[in-house]
């Protein structure tokens, strides 16, 4: 499994939870199910940007996306 994933997964079940929100009511909000949402949180599925930043906006939060370098490859 990939970590990146799993990662991402953790932050989104960390906010819906602190939105007291389940995942079926967040699956409706976005318009998936609740499987997806399970799969999601699970680090097994692969969300596109465009269903994070849905998932945000229906948690009431946003989404942001840093890019940062490896120390080592900053000259």
């Amino acid at each position: 499994m990939n970590y990146k994933l799993k990662q991402i997964g953790r932050l989104v079940k960390e906010q819906r939870k602190a939105v007291k929100i389940t995942q079926k009511e967040l699956a409706s909000r976005i318009g998936t199910t609740p499987g997806y949402i399970s799969r999601l949180e699970a680090g097994k599925c692969n969300p596109t940007v465009m269903t994070l930043s849905g998932i945000a906006v229906k948690m009431g939060c946003r989404l942001k996306i840093n890019f940062q370098m490896p120390v080592d490859l900053i000259k």
